[in-house]
Protein backbone atom coordinates (compact mmCIF):
# COMPACT_ATOMS: atom_id res chain seq x y z
CA UNK A 1 0.00 0.00 0.00
CA UNK A 2 1.63 3.17 -1.17
CA UNK A 3 1.76 6.09 1.48
CA UNK A 4 0.25 9.13 0.42
CA UNK A 5 0.61 12.73 1.35
CA UNK A 6 -2.66 14.17 2.76
CA UNK A 7 -3.70 17.58 3.93
CA UNK A 8 -3.36 17.71 7.67
CA UNK A 9 -7.67 18.39 7.98
CA UNK A 10 -8.11 15.64 5.87
CA UNK A 11 -5.52 13.21 7.59
CA UNK A 12 -7.08 10.98 10.44
CA UNK A 13 -4.94 9.33 12.61
CA UNK A 14 -1.38 9.98 13.21
CA UNK A 15 1.31 10.97 11.19
CA UNK A 16 4.68 11.26 11.19
CA UNK A 17 6.34 13.71 8.38
CA UNK A 18 5.57 17.16 6.98
CA UNK A 19 6.02 17.97 3.38
CA UNK A 20 5.82 21.87 3.00
CA UNK A 21 5.92 24.04 -0.38
CA UNK A 22 6.57 27.52 -0.87
CA UNK A 23 6.46 29.40 -3.53
CA UNK A 24 9.22 30.56 -3.98
CA UNK A 25 12.99 29.38 -4.93
CA UNK A 26 14.22 29.73 -0.99
CA UNK A 27 17.97 29.96 -0.20
CA UNK A 28 19.22 27.37 2.58
CA UNK A 29 18.51 30.02 5.36
CA UNK A 30 15.30 31.04 4.32
CA UNK A 31 14.43 27.05 4.84
CA UNK A 32 15.68 27.51 8.38
CA UNK A 33 13.99 30.39 9.31
CA UNK A 34 10.70 28.90 7.67
CA UNK A 35 11.58 25.89 9.98
CA UNK A 36 11.55 27.69 12.87
CA UNK A 37 8.06 29.49 12.08
CA UNK A 38 6.57 26.39 10.99
CA UNK A 39 8.10 24.74 14.56
CA UNK A 40 6.73 27.34 16.62
CA UNK A 41 3.23 26.98 15.37
CA UNK A 42 3.43 23.32 15.83
CA UNK A 43 4.58 23.93 19.44
CA UNK A 44 1.81 26.58 20.24
CA UNK A 45 -0.91 24.17 18.95
CA UNK A 46 -0.69 20.88 19.03
CA UNK A 47 2.08 21.14 22.19
CA UNK A 48 4.08 18.28 21.30
CA UNK A 49 7.33 17.30 20.45
CA UNK A 50 9.95 20.13 18.71
CA UNK A 51 10.04 19.97 14.67
CA UNK A 52 13.00 17.76 13.13
CA UNK A 53 15.69 19.89 11.21
CA UNK A 54 14.69 19.99 7.60
CA UNK A 55 15.46 16.70 5.79
CA UNK A 56 15.28 17.46 2.18
CA UNK A 57 15.27 20.67 0.28
CA UNK A 58 14.21 20.70 -3.33
CA UNK A 59 14.09 24.08 -5.61
CA UNK A 60 11.88 23.56 -8.67
CA UNK A 61 11.86 24.36 -11.53
CA UNK A 62 8.77 26.62 -11.59
CA UNK A 63 10.17 28.51 -8.58
CA UNK A 64 9.20 26.26 -5.61
CA UNK A 65 10.83 24.87 -2.86
CA UNK A 66 9.66 21.52 -1.25
CA UNK A 67 10.92 21.22 2.27
CA UNK A 68 10.42 17.80 4.10
CA UNK A 69 10.16 17.21 8.12
CA UNK A 70 10.03 14.62 10.81
CA UNK A 71 6.91 14.94 13.19
CA UNK A 72 5.44 12.62 15.74
CA UNK A 73 1.79 13.71 15.91
CA UNK A 74 1.00 11.04 18.69
CA UNK A 75 3.18 13.05 20.46
CA UNK A 76 1.18 15.84 21.34
CA UNK A 77 -0.25 16.60 24.54
CA UNK A 78 -3.22 18.06 23.77
CA UNK A 79 -6.48 15.72 24.62
CA UNK A 80 -7.98 16.88 21.08
CA UNK A 81 -5.26 18.67 18.14
CA UNK A 82 -6.72 21.05 15.79
CA UNK A 83 -3.66 19.76 12.45
CA UNK A 84 -6.06 22.27 10.06
CA UNK A 85 -5.94 25.12 12.51
CA UNK A 86 -1.88 24.34 13.45
CA UNK A 87 -0.68 24.20 9.95
CA UNK A 88 -2.83 27.65 8.90
CA UNK A 89 -0.70 29.20 11.48
CA UNK A 90 2.31 28.06 10.64
CA UNK A 91 1.55 29.50 7.42
CA UNK A 92 0.96 33.14 8.99
CA UNK A 93 4.13 32.53 10.78
CA UNK A 94 6.14 31.85 7.82
CA UNK A 95 4.62 35.47 6.32
CA UNK A 96 4.48 37.55 9.40
CA UNK A 97 6.98 35.56 11.69
CA UNK A 98 6.14 34.81 15.17
CA UNK A 99 4.14 36.64 17.59
CA UNK A 100 5.51 40.12 19.18
CA UNK A 101 7.63 39.68 22.51
CA UNK A 102 5.66 41.73 24.96
CA UNK A 103 8.36 41.02 27.83
CA UNK A 104 12.01 41.24 28.61
CA UNK A 105 11.68 37.96 29.74
CA UNK A 106 14.22 36.05 26.95
CA UNK A 107 17.23 39.04 27.87
CA UNK A 108 17.29 42.72 27.61
CA UNK A 109 15.21 44.31 24.65
CA UNK A 110 13.89 41.63 23.25
CA UNK A 111 10.12 42.98 23.69
CA UNK A 112 8.57 44.07 20.64
CA UNK A 113 11.19 41.56 18.61
CA UNK A 114 9.95 38.09 17.53
CA UNK A 115 11.70 34.47 18.34
CA UNK A 116 11.17 33.60 14.77
CA UNK A 117 11.13 36.42 11.50
CA UNK A 118 8.94 35.53 9.12
CA UNK A 119 9.53 35.53 4.59
CA UNK A 120 7.42 38.28 4.20
CA UNK A 121 3.76 38.82 3.00
CA UNK A 122 4.61 37.60 -1.22
CA UNK A 123 5.71 33.94 0.04
CA UNK A 124 3.05 31.44 1.56
CA UNK A 125 3.64 27.38 2.17
CA UNK A 126 1.18 24.64 1.54
CA UNK A 127 1.64 21.96 3.66
CA UNK A 128 1.01 18.09 3.62
CA UNK A 129 1.80 15.46 6.10
CA UNK A 130 1.63 11.52 6.23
Amino acid sequence: MKNTWKTPGDHPGSWYEIRAEFDALLTDTQVYQAAGCIGYALRQTLHGESLSEPEKAKRTGDGRTIVRFSYDSTKSQSDDPDDQSAFEIAGQYVREGSPLRTTNRAGANTAGTRLCEGLGANISAKFWVR
